[in-house]
């Protein structure tokens, strides 16, 4: 899990949040964004998912 490596060698024990998309705009690959969250908060990081793309990949349904 490349991504994996690549974020938790960035958490310096300074980080408080962790700010990802759930699918960039470039090429629409989708991040593992439970995966992350969950690894976030084993470490006490928060975890902010900016999710406005994910609506155009995703069939999403709302009441």
């Amino acid at each position: 899990m490349i991504w994996r490596n690549r974020i938790e060698r960035a958490i310096t024990p300074k980080t408080t949040v962790i700010h990802i998309r759930h699918v960039t705009n470039r090429t629409g690959q989708v991040f593992p964004v439970r995966k992350i969250c969950q690894m976030a908060l084993e470490r006490g990081v928060e975890t902010v998912v900016v999710g406005a793309h994910a609506f155009a990949q995703f069939p999403l349904t709302r009441d």
